[in-house]
């Protein structure tokens, strides 16, 4: 037989619990709980509401697309190594903010998310000079140098003023 138990009652709502024996499982959410979370909407709800994940995103697929133009030794030694790291850019941000309740852990991923975002920018200009002219990649280099300051102006944010 099933039992409510009250767990959790202010003025953000109620969330019961039904279990029985070690079973438990949730079966409301809190009322507003996440509207008082996101102050001003200036947190966001999903990694997907961050500026620097939706330009990181398209920025990889730009290099997965740039990379496939490439000859085949390059395509696997440095183009291998470029997608790798532009998807590395997504991937950190994605597991930071999944662990966004553990301030230390978000900045950390952050970082990676940042070091591969300057990797990514050491790759492009090498391949630029190798096997482009300066001009084509000329463009994506300076949509992740932009990138880049938009990640340190996160961390810094997110060091100084994040609140959970």
């Amino acid at each position: 037989m099933l039992k409510d138990y009250k767990i959790f009652g202010s003025q953000l709502g109620f969330k019961w619990i039904k279990g029985a024996g070690y079973g438990l499982r949730v079966t409301s959410l809190v009322g507003h709980l996440n509207s008082k979370m996101m102050t001003d909407n200036k947190k966001s709800k999903s990694y997907r509401d961050l500026e620097i994940y939706t330009i990181s995103f398209k920025l990889a697929i730009e290099v997965h697309h740039m990379t496939l133009k490439l000859l085949k030794y390059e395509f696997y030694e440095l183009g291998s190594q470029i997608r790798r790291s532009s998807k590395s850019i997504v991937s950190n941000i994605v597991e930071g903010y999944g662990r966004k309740r553990y301030h230390a852990e978000l900045v950390r991923f952050l970082i990676f998310a940042h070091s591969s975002c300057d990797e990514t920018i050491s790759h492009l200009k090498m391949v630029c000079k190798i096997h482009f002219q300066d001009e084509l990649l000329t463009g994506l280099i300076q949509k992740y140098e932009q990138l880049s300051k938009m990640i340190f102006s996160f961390i810094n944010y997110v060091e100084n003023n994040w609140k959970y």
